[in-house]
């Protein structure tokens, strides 16, 4: 508020002193419009690296895609994730594991696990009546 008083009492205190004439005019004009051009363009927001930091930055873009698709690489397919149900695919020794049983029965009760139990034994085929040592280690390295 004191700086408008101040404008106003040296606007008044040199009245007649200054005066203008029409190229003083129009060149305030031009000056005021070129002015208002240059706040009135949109500027962009480019965002500026120091080149000192564009490599490093680049080189840890570059690792971190690199590890996310050696993790996508090594997780299989295959996997079930927590709630779902396992396939008749899976190796009888998966869909007997005490977490698939429970997530089974959790999700569809005894007849659930009686079917997952079917399955198993459905996917080891028919057992012979007598199973030597030899024949026993042999079928649960291939598991």
């Amino acid at each position: 508020m004191k700086s408008m008083k101040k404008i106003e009492q040296f606007i008044r205190a040199g009245k007649g002193k200054h005066t203008t004439n029409p190229q003083m005019d129009e060149r305030t004009i031009r000056d005021s419009f070129a002015a208002m051009e240059q706040t009135a363009q949109p500027r962009s927001h480019k965002i500026v690296i120091p080149e000192k930091f564009l490599k490093p930055a680049i080189v840890a873009a570059a690792a971190i895609i690199a590890i996310g698709l050696l993790i996508a690489h090594w997780i299989p397919s295959g996997n079930q994730g927590p709630g779902e149900q396992p396939k008749a695919t899976s190796s009888p020794t998966r869909l007997l594991t005490a977490a698939s049983l429970s997530i089974t029965y959790r999700r569809g009760g005894m007849e659930a696990v009686e079917e997952q139990y079917r399955q198993a034994f459905d996917s080891l085929g028919p057992r012979p009546a007598a199973i030597t040592v030899k024949e026993l280690l042999e079928e649960q390295n291939d598991i």
